[in-house]
């Protein structure tokens, strides 16, 4: 057997002051009222569901004086009032914190127990960038205005629960985000007054019922919520250049997920001349919303067919104030209407060409541009994909006036008494009839017009 050899040298004079100082320390700590440091355990014991149940006068008698010089500013957040006091011991050991100490955001508790009055817990310690970014945005700056209904970080986050963004459970999951803003902007009565409009909805109600909730409950997660329009931790007001939802900026907040509609738009002649200061012109809310933005084929959207010439453009192209200021063509709507086009959108032909049908959607540009759906070059490709047969010459002038484009003037007494059925193709014959004199009467229809279908683009008046 081979025989042990110890060590020769002693051990040195270094690790025997070490060893001496450790054993030291821990005699010490276990002598009766040395300080120590205060372990979770230790809340976990007092922070029970018991202590909500308990009257506020025994619940102090648990805790030490606060000092009377403490910055009361931490009583702006009203809305703690009415949080637990319980901590869940198996919510926390799940959450993102769980490997942190209590003290570690409750930095100003130093024993047990601690005192009645604790500092509001500062997270940009921790989190400094976001911490920043907080302080500038409209929810940072109403705490720090001592406003106590506006959102904190454990408002969104949670507390001592907090889960990462990709947990189905988590508050600021996809799906659950609009129900954590809503908390603020829907459930809470004062709140809800100052963002809601003359019918009473507020944009948390109208996002519930747009095309965007509607495809995050399907499990879309590729679809908008709050936070992708209003950013989360920079959220700012639309009046403000830098926010996501200043009007210059929209179609770039929009394109994060609408990449091709928000690049045509920027070179359209919407998008340019946005891009140049002008507000008036519109970008991607103005016509198709914001909140409440539903399917296109939907008849409650802005732009469904047979709503986007009555109201949304409409809107700007029938305003005096716009069409002098900056030059545009006039009565473009009232020329539309009186179109054969338009005559069958009155009628409720939803089929037939509205403005979007000739001039575009996104990619609107003026008719002087070769770009232009509208530019005399390419008006036989733009008619021709609603008439595939016509024949050469058929496109012409649409906004002309009715008396030079078809030869004869409709009454609108008698506009809304005709009844086109819909044929194939929407073809409209309105074919004048003859009056006894033999000329032709711009006031009334023959039966056998009236029994043939919507609609003709041509100016001759044969069938």
């Amino acid at each position: 057997m081979e025989k042990i050899k110890w060590p020769t040298k002693p051990p040195s004079l270094r690790s025997q002051v070490t060893t001496t100082l450790v054993l030291i320390t821990l005699l010490l700590l276990t002598l009766p009222g040395a300080a120590r440091a205060v372990s979770n355990q230790d809340c976990f014991d007092c922070h029970t569901p018991d202590l909500n149940a308990m009257a506020p006068d025994d619940r102090a008698e648990m805790v030490l004086p606060a000092d009377d010089d403490f910055d009361a500013g931490h009583k702006q957040r009203v809305r703690w009032k009415d949080r637990t006091l319980e901590v869940d011991k198996e919510s926390f050991a799940k959450s993102v914190h769980k490997d942190l100490d209590c003290t570690n955001c409750h930095a100003d508790i130093d024993e047990v127990p601690h005192k009645a009055v604790l500092a509001a817990v500062d997270c940009g310690s921790c989190h400094t960038e976001i911490g920043a970014l907080y302080h500038k945005s409209v929810h940072g700056k109403l705490v720090g205005k001592g406003n106590g209904k506006a959102a904190g970080c454990a408002d969104c986050h949670g507390a001592h629960d907090i889960l990462k963004a990709k947990d189905p459970n988590s508050r600021i999951a996809k799906k659950n985000v609009a129900d954590t803003c809503g908390k603020c902007h829907l459930d809470d009565p004062a709140i809800a007054e100052k963002s809601s409009f003359a019918t009473g909805l507020t944009p948390a109600i109208l996002y519930q019922s747009s095309i965007h909730a509607q495809a995050i409950q399907r499990g879309n997660n590729s679809a908008a919520t709050c936070n992708d329009c209003h950013e989360s931790h920079s959220l700012l007001p639309m009046s403000d250049p830098a926010s996501s939802i200043f009007k210059m900026n929209v179609s770039k907040t929009c394109g994060k997920c609408h990449y091709r509609e928000a690049s045509e738009y920027d070179e359209s002649v919407h998008g340019v001349a946005l891009g140049h200061g002008i507000f008036d012109s519109p970008s991607c809310n103005d016509c198709h919303g914001e909140h409440g933005v539903v399917a296109t084929t939907d008849p409650r959207s802005s732009v469904y067919r047979a709503t986007v010439s009555k109201v949304t453009c409409f809107s700007c192209h029938s305003q005096e104030r716009i069409i002098r200021k900056y030059g545009l063509a006039s009565k473009r709507f009232q020329t539309y209407e009186d179109s054969f086009h338009g005559l069958a959108d009155m009628l409720g032909d939803t089929t037939v060409a509205n403005c979007s049908s000739c001039h575009g959607i996104h990619n609107i540009f003026p008719s002087s541009d070769e770009r232009s759906t509208v530019n005399q070059a390419n008006l036989g490709k733009t008619c021709g994909s609603c008439h595939p047969k016509m024949s050469e010459g058929f496109a012409g002038r649409i906004h002309g006036e009715p008396s030079n484009s078809i030869g004869y003037r409709i009454s609108r007494r008698n506009q809304v008494d005709l009844l086109f059925p819909h044929r194939r193709h929407a073809r409209l014959y309105a074919v004048p009839q003859a009056s006894s004199t033999g000329s032709r009467s711009s006031g009334s229809f023959s039966a056998s017009a009236r029994a043939r279908a919507p609609i003709c683009a041509s100016t001759s008046t044969n069938a």
